[in-house]
């Protein structure tokens, strides 16, 4: 039997944490909300890419995110 999984990428993930707009954080949300966690993985390339966002783009600070990116 083959187990079907959900992949979220970076994007996601860093719109969930509220990088770029409201909007696509709302969006980002809604969308994660309705996922079967059971089904859900994240690819650790994704875990990388959404921590160098948050530094870089968000301006968090390297421990603050990677407490996030470790959730």
């Amino acid at each position: 039997m083959i187990k079907q999984k959900i992949a979220l990428d970076s994007n996601i993930l860093s719109y969930a944490e509220g990088i770029n707009d409201p909007d696509r954080q709302r969006l980002a949300h809604a969308c994660i909300a309705q996922l079967d966690f059971a089904k859900v993985a994240i690819p650790i390339q994704a875990l990388g890419e959404l921590y160098r966002v948050l530094v870089r783009k968000g301006g968090y600070t390297s421990s603050l995110a990677r407490e996030i990116v470790m959730q």
